[in-house]
């Protein structure tokens, strides 16, 4: 297992453990509230679906 997996795998192990606490209610709505750009993000969906930004997939070799 490589480093960035073994990060992967902690992080979720972090979140699995507290799942329902207040420790992870007060995580989510720091991120809902005070990270995310919602105005911005919504901005962003309406020009991919209208072609004005195209989106390509593409697959990441490790």
């Amino acid at each position: 297992m490589n480093r960035r997996q073994t990060k992967i795998r902690r992080a979720k192990l972090l979140v699995e453990r507290f799942r329902g606490t207040p420790i992870n209610h007060e995580a989510q709505r720091e991120i809902y509230l005070e990270k995310l750009d919602i105005p911005n993000t919504i901005r962003v969906i309406q020009k991919i679906i209208a072609g004005e930004i195209k989106v390509k997939a593409v697959e990441q070799r490790e």
